[in-house]
């Protein structure tokens, strides 16, 4: 009986062992899987921002495939005048929050703030409470802005914009959607950056490189269109 009993006791050990394993395995799997998704994500933003060039496109399909991946309340795209990168102020670009009044444009050399510290240090930022984060002068702290990551718009050396992505849950993010974040600000970047060349190609187009007006070809264009009869 007592050989039995420690059989039992034994079976039992390693049943919740098998079953400890078996969870940690099951979590495992969903975490990859998730991560699998994510870049699936990724991908397919990357994939829908190269088939469009207009700003207010591609800043559309950038909050909402964020929210779609991260889950989040708020996300703000600011960007820099793309036709004067010696202006400093950063715009509100594109902006889905229930907290609009939060965001406004400021210029980060004169209002300290986690967006002009992502803004001059080029590299993405992960703060578990945005109500405990100071300074902050630019971004009106609200309940609904807890989680926060912040990215820069990098185009080879040139900061082009920065975005804010923004939860009511403290701590809501952490390193792996840091990640996953930094790679999909990458691809918007690189997505504005080929905007801003494509204005400057059609500037070109339509003007003289030395002098700034506009070429005899712009104005017969332009006449043409003034003096068709109208559909």
């Amino acid at each position: 009986m007592v050989d039995f009993s420690k059989r039992i006791a034994q079976l039992l050990v390693a049943w919740r062992w098998l079953a400890a394993a078996a969870g940690a395995l099951v979590d495992t799997l969903r975490s990859q899987e998730h991560q699998v998704r994510a870049l699936v994500s990724v991908i397919e933003t990357s994939q829908q921002l190269g088939a469009t060039a207009v700003q207010d496109k591609i800043l559309s399909v950038v909050v909402n495939n964020v929210k779609s991946l991260f889950g989040c309340d708020t996300c703000v795209v600011y960007l820099r005048d793309l036709e004067n990168l010696q202006e400093p102020v950063l715009k509100v670009a594109q902006a889905v929050t229930a907290t609009p009044d939060a965001f406004s444009d400021f210029n980060p050399n004169v209002k300290r703030s986690l967006i002009g510290e992502v803004f001059e240090q080029k590299k993405a930022r992960l703060v578990r409470d945005f109500q405990e984060h100071q300074p902050e002068d630019a971004v009106r702290k609200d309940k609904g802005l807890r989680g926060v990551m912040v990215a820069p718009l990098l185009a080879e050396d040139d900061v082009l914009g920065v975005i804010f992505v923004g939860d009511a849950a403290v701590g809501r993010y952490g390193e792996a959607q840091l990640r996953l974040f930094g790679m999909l600000s990458m691809q918007v970047g690189l997505a504005v950056r080929a905007m801003q060349l494509q204005r400057k190609t059609e500037a070109l187009a339509v003007t003289d490189s030395l002098s700034g007006l506009y070429t005899h070809g712009y104005f017969q264009d332009h006449l043409a269109s003034s003096l068709s009869p109208a559909a």
